[in-house]
């Protein structure tokens, strides 16, 4: 009976003791974490201020001062170039083609997309797509300015607690899917680009600043439909006219502003720009919402054998939904996105209506 009771107060004993070291290892992990950055910073990166108050924690090293004119406030959209690397200086996420040539080399992939994140200022919600640290820092940031920070794991995603940055989580690319260790700190290179405050208006002098450019198109009264500007390259007086109804086969060539080519159905295109074309027209019934609302808007103007070019805002594309790839499930035109669309209409079919 003795032994037992001594037994079971042994077992009892050492319960508590284990519970006691878990309590003090987990402590001692958290502890470890944070001091083992702070050294790291002390005999790497001297010099590299320390924030304090809500932002303790975050080291910010300012490479670039733009005007103080314009600081982001909820609901305000911005564009943010930005480099990311692990403690130990590895890139796991870079919106630099740049940054990318210099990891991939012969592999670059030149179908992706490599431009400044624009996305809207909701810090809240902005914990899906950026570190902690990060976010704090935008807070604290002027449009123009560049910064580099250096982020301990509890400043990182979901605060230290590992995450997979992927091309699902942001409206755009990276070279791939990775995941950022809980025990690692990040270095993260910030440029605050511009500041957007009514994406609306951006976007329609986007447009119309492209259409004055590239067509000699100034007045926004000279447009197809709002918001879309058209330049017919190649015309074809003698071509049958597209009307409501017509079914039109075409190709096309769907671009940025900066030209980058998305989408084409066009080989000879596609061959130039790294991406996969089907060679194949498409077959279009003109007004059926088989297309976007602009193309719709512009074949309406066109014959067969004719090409045009044509610019429009959001409004009459992909909207503020953008588009994903169904297959892999990656953005590939983000939200609020301006787009230019090169198209040839190759046969235009009337159906003429019977004499009642």
């Amino acid at each position: 009976m003795k032994k037992t009771i001594c037994y079971i107060s042994l077992l009892f004993v050492l319960a508590i003791a284990a519970v006691s070291c878990a309590d003090q290892n987990e402590f001692d992990t958290s502890a470890f974490r944070k001091g083992a950055f702070d050294r790291w910073m002390e005999k790497y990166h001297p010099g590299i201020p320390r924030l304090t108050g809500q932002n303790a924690g975050i080291y910010m090293e300012w490479l670039e001062r733009g005007p103080e004119k314009s600081r982001l406030r909820e609901g305000y959209w911005f564009l943010l170039d930005y480099t990311a690397r692990e403690q130990n200086g590895d890139v796991f996420y870079t919106r630099s083609g740049a940054v990318a040539h210099q990891i991939f080399g012969a592999s670059f992939d030149y179908s992706v997309h490599y431009v400044p994140e624009q996305i809207q200022y909701k810090p809240d919600s902005l914990m899906y797509y950026y570190a902690q640290g990060q976010i704090r820092a935008l807070s604290l940031m002027n449009e123009g300015d560049s910064v580099r920070l250096y982020l301990p794991p509890s400043q990182g995603f979901w605060g230290g607690f590992g995450f997979t940055y992927s091309t699902e989580s942001h409206f755009g690319y990276s070279p791939s899917a990775s995941y950022l260790s809980p025990d690692r700190g990040m270095i993260v290179d910030m440029r605050l680009n511009r500041i957007i405050k009514d994406i609306y208006l951006y976007e329609r002098e986007e447009v119309e600043r492209y259409a004055a450019e590239k067509f000699g198109i100034t007045n926004p009264a000279d447009s197809v439909v709002l918001g879309v500007y058209a330049k017919k390259t190649v015309e074809n007086p003698a071509g049958e006219a597209v009307k409501a109804g017509s079914v039109v086969d075409i190709f096309y060539a769907g671009r940025f502003l900066d030209g980058h080519v998305f989408d084409t159905n066009d080989t000879e295109v596609g061959e130039e720009n790294h991406v996969s074309a089907s060679g194949s027209s498409l077959t279009v019934v003109v007004g059926a919402a088989s297309v976007i609302p602009a193309m719709d808007a512009v074949l309406l103007g066109m014959r067969a054998g004719e090409r045009a070019t044509f610019v429009t805002v959001s409004d009459q594309a992909y909207g503020m939904n953008g588009s994903t790839n169904e297959t892999y499930g990656y953005v590939v035109i983000p939200p609020y996105t301006p787009l230019v669309f090169d198209i040839y209409v190759e046969s235009v079919e009337n159906v003429e209506e019977e004499d009642s």
